[in-house]
């Protein structure tokens, strides 16, 4: 485990190159970009149901189950390439940084 506290772009993509497993125990977060970007890499997300894996990629337990998810988890390698597996098929389907300015863009043109 590695907390590595501020990182800029590049040490995210660093990060997340070298990740086995992100772990999210937020109690509340309307997206989780985090969550986005470690899927769209293929890493394999465990979750508190924090509202930002409705459209799956991850694997979500309530917070008082989160210590045996990660047990599980770090014990099982083929059960972490399978929701690695899963990040990927749908991080790729998700906006990207420049979707996300170019659909703000044309609403701030609307108005």
């Amino acid at each position: 485990m590695r907390w590595a506290g501020e990182v800029d772009d590049d040490g995210v993509q660093a990060l997340l190159d070298d990740c086995d497993l992100l772990v999210h125990g937020a109690r509340y977060e309307a997206w989780g970009m985090a969550l986005s970007e470690a899927m769209a890499r293929g890493v394999p997300v465990l979750s508190t149901p924090a509202g930002a894996l409705e459209a799956g990629g991850g694997r979500v337990v309530d917070a008082a189950h989160l210590p045996e998810a990660l047990a599980e988890l770090v014990a099982d390698p083929a059960a972490r390439q399978a929701l690695a597996d899963e990040a990927w098929r749908v991080g790729q389907h998700l906006p990207t940084w420049d979707d996300v300015a170019e659909r703000v863009g044309a609403l701030l043109e609307v108005r």
